[in-house]
């Protein structure tokens, strides 16, 4: 009876250090302070490890303390947020966030207003020189939390917008949950998970956003319902773009007919949505700011940055445009290879798993890759037990280093060793799904 009392009060003690970290990471610690933030998630993915094998569980009221606390903490790691209130605001006062970059418009009688320049100076000079890229979902929450006047309000409401999303979500997962067999602690160390809760509701990356749509999208395919399903996927098209990546995938499971009529009603309702806010005279500005990001940005890049320094090396400048298509040509083969991985498999199961390898495939070629970039194929690892992009989720934070520009000249070391490390951790469980690729085509 003693030993089973001092268990208790052993994971007690355990959980509520766990909570102390967890706090201290989401209220206090800014992306310059990056030791203390590698740290804190360095003992977060200690006490998580010992969630996902059962030596520690979580109280109910303990999930909703973590929650409460990603509701009300800053958004101290990230800036994107003071672009998504801009747009809003733009939208708000009818004008079309695709039309004009910041820096053309703020400098008018219009938005001299405190709430503006504090959102013109918060959103930083990379966005105030560009235009927006954000879709039709993104903008719409981002007009009802601009709706309130005060910036600290405007957060806390498009925080209740991510949460109101997840919970119309919640029940969809646990059957998606139930459909595969699954465990329902899945559901909990899926969004348990550091970077799903810092990086998703904590810093107001729509990754989160657009995961939910995608899990509800998931449900009513599974009940082959395709018209729910291509309107949920839109929608999640329309939070982020790298949901079209998932149409191809459908084709092994559903084969092509299924597949081209869910493909096109998907495409036709991206299209008509996208009209909302995209015109023949915008779609230049939008596409140009599509365009930065796979031909001229480069942040934490796997391949792309090595790539670079090769280019300085051999050629004396950054070949950026011929590298990043090349990147984006391989990473498509790579994508069309994943689409056929066991090719007798059409189970659901598989086709988790495909979307895990190919979406971590497309990341590993990806020219940046912030840590928010990996919520999307972690939800497919965790459905189909992939370790590697779970490892990753974790190595990721690792980035932070680089927004540190007095050590911009280590950014080689903090790659190799973020990347180094995830091969080491990951080689058997590589090996063994090449092995289990090639005895799955050959015997095809």
């Amino acid at each position: 009876m003693q030993t089973l009392q001092h268990k208790k009060t052993e994971t007690e003690l355990y959980l509520q250090f766990g909570l102390v970290v967890f706090s201290s990471l989401i209220f206090w610690i800014p992306r310059e302070h990056w030791l203390l933030l590698i740290i804190n998630v360095g003992v977060l993915s200690y006490f998580y490890s010992l969630l996902w094998n059962n030596k520690l569980q979580i109280s109910t009221g303990s999930y909703v303390f973590i929650f409460i606390s990603a509701v009300f903490a800053p958004t101290n790691l990230s800036q994107d947020v003071y672009r998504f209130l801009w747009d809003g605001k733009l939208i708000l006062n009818g004008i079309n966030p695709h039309d004009f970059r910041p820096k053309e418009i703020i400098n008018q009688a219009s938005f001299s207003g405190k709430n503006w320049r504090e959102l013109y100076r918060g959103m930083g000079t990379l966005s105030q020189r560009n235009y927006s890229c954000y879709p039709f979902v993104t903008q719409i929450y981002s007009s009802i939390a601009a709706l309130v006047p005060s910036f600290s309000i405007q957060v806390i409401v498009l925080k209740l917008l991510f949460v109101g999303t997840f919970l119309a979500s919640w029940s969809a997962f646990k059957q998606v949950l139930a459909f595969f067999k699954f465990n329902q602690k899945t559901f909990h160390l899926f969004w348990l998970n550091p970077l799903v809760l810092v990086e998703g509701l904590g810093n107001l990356h729509f990754e989160w956003v657009m995961l939910c749509f995608v899990i509800l999208s998931l449900h009513f395919l599974l009940k082959h319902k395709f018209i729910p399903t291509a309107l949920f996927l839109c929608l999640a098209i329309q939070a982020k773009l790298v949901p079209l990546l998932i149409l191809p995938f459908f084709v092994r499971t559903l084969g092509w007919g299924k597949s081209i009529f869910l493909g096109l009603t998907v495409v036709l309702f991206v299209f008509f949505s996208s009209l909302i806010f995209i015109n023949s005279a915008n779609a230049g500005n939008f596409l140009e700011s599509i365009a930065l990001y796979y031909g001229r940005f480069e942040f934490n890049s796997p391949i792309y940055a090595f790539y670079l320094e090769y280019g300085m090396w051999r050629y004396y400048f950054y070949p950026l445009e011929n590298y990043a298509a090349y990147l984006t040509q391989y990473a498509f083969l790579f994508l069309i290879a994943t689409c056929f991985y066991r090719l007798k498999d059409k189970s659901w199961e598989t086709f988790c798993h495909r979307l895990a390898w190919a979406l971590t495939i497309y990341y590993v070629f990806a020219t940046t890759v912030h840590p928010w970039y990996l919520i999307f194929p972690l939800f497919f690892a965790v459905l189909s037990s992939n370790r590697l992009t779970l490892f990753w989720s974790f190595l990721i934070f690792l980035s932070y280093v680089l927004y540190d520009e007095s050590l911009k000249e280590f950014a080689w070391l903090i790659r190799s060793l973020e990347y180094g490390t995830l091969v080491l951790c990951s080689f058997s469980f590589i090996r063994s799904e090449i092995k289990s690729f090639w005895r799955s085509y050959l015997h095809s």
